[in-house]
């Protein structure tokens, strides 16, 4: 069940989502009902709504490939490990932060990348939302990849969004050689 949104389409879910926090949906009637909002919001309108709703379904959507892939991680760890360490008297915290955490380093590596990359390269969560302007009010949603289809397909200026691709492609390296440096001097 909690790896069903990773199969899903990306604008069935953002459906989902614009449907459940719309000012009719079932969300905001359950708030307005209990007293919590005195008014409907429109969050498509807000300045920092779209991004949090955004957030939020995305972590829906990418948290059981997380799961899974920690779960795996978490299999490959040695028993005797734990065993060594509860000997040697180490409570459940110095087991998790001694032997759990940095046994799932390259785990939790790989998901960092995974993320940083889809974040920078979204696009459909908010194209399927259907924003009157890209991104919400004063584009505050607008992802590098949406500004570039924007600028190659509604304003004809291909030259500027061809150059916005490349240099995304490049952040997108330069990010994740970053990472793994980080990640293999914190190793060495």
């Amino acid at each position: 069940v909690y790896f069903l949104p990773v199969i899903t389409s990306t604008v069935v879910l953002m459906t989902i989502g614009d449907n459940l926090f719309s000012p009719s949906g079932p969300l905001q009637r359950s708030l307005l009902d209990m007293g919590v909002l005195s008014e409907p919001v429109f969050w498509k309108s807000d300045n920092i709504l779209p991004m949090i709703i955004i957030a939020l379904i995305n972590t829906w959507k990418w948290f059981g490939i997380s799961v899974v892939i920690l779960l795996a991680g978490m299999y490959g760890i040695d028993k005797r490990m734990f065993e060594a360490a509860a000997i040697d008297g180490a409570n459940g915290w110095q087991l998790f932060r001694r032997i759990t955490l940095p046994s799932l380093r390259p785990q939790l590596f790989f998901l960092l990348v995974v993320d940083v990359i889809n974040g920078l390269q979204m696009f459909g969560e908010v194209f399927s939302l259907q924003f009157n302007v890209y991104g919400g009010a004063n584009n505050q949603a607008l992802p590098p990849v949406l500004y570039l289809y924007a600028n190659a397909f509604d304003r004809s200026n291909i030259g500027y969004a061809s150059t916005l691709g490349l240099l995304l492609a490049l952040i997108i390296a330069g990010l994740t050689v970053l990472q793994f440096r980080f990640v293999r001097a914190d190793v060495d």
